[in-house]
């Protein structure tokens, strides 16, 4: 999963240099005067997701050189957010949202050794909370129609495993906005999600971890990276006023 970021930045530095200058030749300034006539809007939000993983979709340390893996169905999430839109089509986006990732559990295992036998994990699904900061920009407007360029940093709390990992995420939206009245619009946005840590530590005494045919608790102390970097599309609802 660490490769994954530089990818996305080669990608963007590769796209920069093949466009023409020209495309940059305009001022890119942002004064106290852009937000005198600004608006404060609302929205609401759903998106389903995509978790992005290895092939194994985990990694256990120690691994004790048996395999693991987990399988992800299709999440989803719901957001809230309150910020204000500048007469100069910046825009201050601070955001909640909930998601929700589920596990396909007929096909996900965890295995670990414990006194030289074999014993399974099963992971339930994940409850991850997202708090974020975005900054946006409409890059044009096309009749009824505005694309927009986003940008955020945020903290995640994530659920599962019984335990709370707390993380720094960055988040990034292409997105096309679509003006109904002065104040109402919808939206529609490809969204990518990534939090900075995915590591669950020292994972130890959980009730569900069994000895197979029996139902013997084993205490147990693991690492396990569970990624939970996703990308979605996001269909929204915005108020302006």
């Amino acid at each position: 999963m660490k490769f994954f970021p530089k990818t996305i930045v080669a990608l963007c530095l590769s796209t920069y240099s093949l466009l023409p200058m020209n495309v940059f030749s305009a001022e890119f300034t942002i004064s106290p005067d852009d937000w005198k006539e600004s608006m404060m809007f609302t929205s609401i939000s759903y998106t389903p997701s995509y978790v992005y993983a290895p092939d194994s979709g985990v990694n256990v340390s120690p691994s004790y050189n048996l395999s693991s893996r987990v399988d992800y169905d299709l999440g989803h999430s719901f957001a809230m957010s309150i910020g204000y839109q500048s007469k100069n089509n910046y825009i201050l986006e601070l955001k909640f949202a909930q998601k929700y990732i589920g596990i396909d559990t007929d096909s996900t295992e965890i295995y670990f050794m414990n006194d030289r036998e074999s014993y399974k994990l099963q992971i339930n699904d994940i409850i991850v909370n997202q708090y974020i900061l975005n900054a946006k920009y409409i890059v044009s407007t096309l009749g009824s129609f505005s694309p927009i360029l986003g940008a955020g940093i945020g903290f995640s709390k994530t659920a599962t495993l019984n335990q709370i990992l707390n993380s720094f995420m960055l988040s990034g939206s292409l997105g096309l906005e679509y003006t109904i009245t002065h104040n109402l619009r919808i939206f529609s946005s490809l969204t990518f999600d990534y939090p900075m840590d995915m590591t669950f530590q020292n994972v130890n005494n959980i009730s569900n971890v069994t000895l197979p045919n029996s139902s013997i608790v084993v205490p147990i102390s693991l690492d396990i990276e569970i990624p939970t970097t996703s990308v979605g599309l996001e269909l929204g609802m915005k108020i302006l006023f």
